[in-house]
């Protein structure tokens, strides 16, 4: 299939045809360990919560204020955020468009209820090459080691699971025509890793979960870092092969082509956020208008919260945001993805009260270290990756009561 604004380059075997050919709709196939970890929120969380499943087997990418943006050629069905089916809201879906009369692989559609997320950042400028970024996606499993003209990789296996990977940003700024859409895109490589020493695959250093787009991915999100803010960045829409490359398989050297949102970021916006988009808060309400002119009365549906307003606990995180309204957390960090965080949550099974139940999650969890496999990361309330004494005595405090209050929830 031709695209346009894309180099060839040399194939990594002398007898492959230098060309890659772009292939249409494809969690993401990661290379380290057996393939099969990265199913919960990364250390440094781009997102995680937002990363959805199409019932249709695809991936999506819910943006707040009840809509999601996934691929154009993903079918118009309900949508899973966070383990909760959601409506799709009848005649809401939206094509982006590339320009005036072309498609891009890209659509939005309302979800009824809304699910409880604040809005996400979508990024306003183009990525760096070299630059980090996280992939996520509903794709298919990564199956056996397999290799094809002396290059190495996987197949493809069975069964679809969420998943997160790495990669670095290979080329920018160049439109994949995939008839009848144009998309503008930046691609990454799946890359081998080194036959020995530090990884520089990832900023880690060793052990890099280097991703691969596979079937399943398309919609999916890429994230990357604004200074020490992520953003959504991309969406997976397609992948590249060799000529000749066996079917289902990813091969080092295959690419996962992404559309850079921030070509049509104005557009997305204006359909999902119609109301505000200047970043202040100018109605005075503590959430940030994201879509002017317009925005001069608290009604607004289309704001996010104003992270520097009031700050009941001075944690340098505004109420709005703060997913412990009254105990000083400046890491924001939230373990098991409640919204509640961990220095104001002992509500380890999510029942709505502190009891019995959690304190036997608890005492089976004491003495653990991160990597163990008996820790349980939202057990350790002072975040220090050992769940001991002061875990405990924060639990006794917190026993009969109810987790929070978080400024994310009611």
């Amino acid at each position: 299939m031709a695209f346009a604004g894309r180099k060839t380059r040399s194939g990594p075997a002398a007898l492959l045809v230098p060309l890659l050919l772009a292939l249409p709709g494809h969690g993401v196939l990661i290379d380290s360990g057996n393939g099969s970890g990265n199913t919960s929120a990364p250390p440094d969380d781009p997102g995680w919560a937002y990363a959805a499943t199409v019932v249709s087997g695809l991936s999506a990418v819910y943006l707040g204020n009840g809509w999601i943006l996934t691929a154009d050629h993903v079918i118009f069905n309900n949508v899973i955020v966070g383990g909760v089916a959601y409506l799709a809201v009848p005649g809401s879906r939206v094509t982006i468009m590339h320009d005036a009369t072309t498609p891009a692989d890209l659509a939005v559609w309302r979800l009824t209820p809304k699910p409880a997320l604040p809005l996400l950042a979508l990024r306003a400028s183009p990525p760096a090459i070299a630059s980090e970024a996280i992939l996520v996606g509903n794709g298919l499993n990564r199956g056996a080691a397999t290799s094809w003209m002396g290059i190495g990789g996987y197949w493809w296996g069975a069964g679809s699971t969420l998943r997160w990977g790495t990669n670095r940003i290979a080329s920018t700024g160049f439109d994949t025509v995939i008839s009848p859409r144009k998309t503008r895109s930046f691609s990454t490589d799946f890359s081998a890793p080194p036959p020995g020493g530090p990884d520089p695959r990832c900023s880690a250093g060793s052990a890099c979960p280097e991703s691969q787009a596979a079937s399943g991915d398309s919609g999916g999100a890429v994230f990357l870092k604004n200074g020490s803010a992520w953003e959504l960045a991309g969406i997976m829409h397609s992948i590249g092969a060799y000529t000749g490359q066996p079917l289902s398989t990813a091969l080092y050297g295959n690419p996962t082509y992404s559309a850079d949102l921030s070509y049509y970021r104005s557009q997305i916006l204006a359909i999902v956020r119609p109301q505000c988009s200047n970043g202040l808060d100018d109605d005075g309400d503590l959430l940030v208008d994201l879509a002017d002119p317009g925005c001069l009365g608290p009604e607004d549906d289309g704001e996010s919260p104003d992270c520097n307003g009031a700050d009941a606990d001075g944690d340098g995180v505004g109420d709005v945001c703060d997913v412990c309204l009254l105990a000083p957390n400046p890491d924001q960090t939230d373990s098991d993805g409640d919204l509640y965080g961990n220095a104001c949550d002992a509500d380890y099974d999510q029942d709505g009260l502190v009891g019995g139940a959690d304190f036997i999650i608890l005492r089976d969890a004491f003495a653990t270290a991160l990597g163990e496999p008996s820790y349980v990361p939202h057990c350790d309330w002072n975040d220090d990756d050992v769940i001991g004494g002061p875990d405990y005595s924060y639990f006794r405090q917190a026993f009969g009561k109810p987790p929070g209050p978080s400024g994310l929830l009611p």
